[in-house]
């Protein structure tokens, strides 16, 4: 274990004593960040500790690493990983910022290890839905926020937590109109997040989210990555903008139709009736 009292921290609030002791195995790795398992010494309590190297990237790539931890500051949401706090460490040329310990790990490997109901299965949806209303509606007034676009939402990128889900890696999120770029994971891409590398006038809005979602629904359902069957980036952009299906869905047709309609309803970019805390009609 490595103990630390950090001394220089961004303008975050860390509501927990400042004597962390951090483990040396890593527990998670990222594009950007290696997670390890950290203890907040006088409370006894273990968490995420995050760190980001920043020395060898651009000042562009720096703002996106930083991304994360601005929005977490922010945000508040019961399907939300818990943030806690963040410093720079200025000898080791990195930011680090403290979150919640998802034990359980992600939801990914939790439907590839474990067969789930469908009453299981709509209540992560639910769940899911309720956390991207609340990070697409924008408010206003002194604790107002922007519509915040996840893209970069996955199975993956969904934890567990007991017997809800929490939705983290805030990594790619963009406020709507604040540089609309062609990133996130392919097989969970809309078309219109292809289309904005091909015209500089093409944009795309918090709806992608909603088209990564039914992405997520197919994963749970088939237990299989949607357009696994191509082997490129290529032929599965070509895929997704040919308006192909991901494999797997049409064996949902006859297995269970209504899970069929609600996944081709949300790729249709139409808000589901859960977003509004209604009931969704996936035959339960």
């Amino acid at each position: 274990m490595i103990f630390v009292r950090p001394t220089l921290f961004l303008p975050i609030p860390l509501p927990l004593s400042l004597s962390l002791s951090q483990f040396k195995e890593i527990i998670g790795r990222g594009s950007f960040k290696d997670v390890y398992r950290a203890q907040d010494m006088e409370h006894g309590i273990m968490l995420a500790w995050n760190e980001v190297k920043i020395g060898g990237y651009s000042e562009k790539a720096k703002k996106r690493i930083l991304n994360e931890v601005k929005l977490l500051r922010d945000l508040e949401h019961p399907n939300l990983i818990g943030f806690y706090g963040a410093w720079l460490n200025k000898q080791k040329n990195c930011v680090v910022f403290i979150t919640e310990l998802m034990h359980s790990g992600t939801l990914r490997k939790f439907v590839g290890r474990w067969p789930i109901s469908r009453r299981i299965l709509k209540h992560y949806c639910l769940e899911i839905l309720s956390c991207l209303s609340y990070l697409h509606k924008e408010t206003h007034g002194k604790s107002g926020k922007p519509c915040i676009i996840h893209r970069d939402l996955k199975c993956d990128n969904i934890f567990m937590k007991g017997r809800s889900i929490k939705i983290g890696d805030l990594g790619l999120a963009r406020s709507v109109g604040s540089g609309m770029t062609v990133t996130g994971t392919p097989e969970f891409m809309a078309p219109d997040m292809y289309m904005a590398d091909r015209s500089s006038k093409s944009t795309y809005t918090h709806t992608v989210d909603i088209w990564a979602f039914a992405m997520c629904v197919v994963e749970m359902v088939t237990n299989r990555t949607p357009y696994a069957e191509h082997r490129t980036v290529g032929d599965i952009m070509t895929a997704v903008m040919d308006g192909a299906d991901p494999g797997g869905l049409d064996d949902l047709r006859f297995a269970w139709p209504e899970a069929h309609t609600f996944v081709k309803h949300c790729m249709g970019r139409k808000v589901p009736v859960g977003m509004d805390g209604m009931d969704m009609d996936m035959g339960l």
